[in-house]
């Protein structure tokens, strides 16, 4: 399994989406914990399907607003 990564969506309008690729549950939170931090109010969190796998192509999206 490859290394779970955050690839990093700012739209025109300046909102910032984090998307987990490669992992799942806990882990992907972890990744982006510190970025979700940084970047002050998270507007929403959406939890993909694979958050509760075990071994996953994806974790959670987040939008910073």
């Amino acid at each position: 399994m490859s290394k779970p990564e955050v690839e990093v969506t700012i739209d025109e309008s300046g909102n910032v989406k984090f998307d987990v690729v490669g992992g799942s549950g806990a882990s992907c939170k972890k990744l982006t914990e510190a970025m979700e931090k940084a970047m002050g109010v998270v507007a929403s969190v959406e939890k993909k399907p694979e958050y509760n796998h075990a071994v996953s192509t994806g974790g959670q999206k987040v939008k910073q607003g």
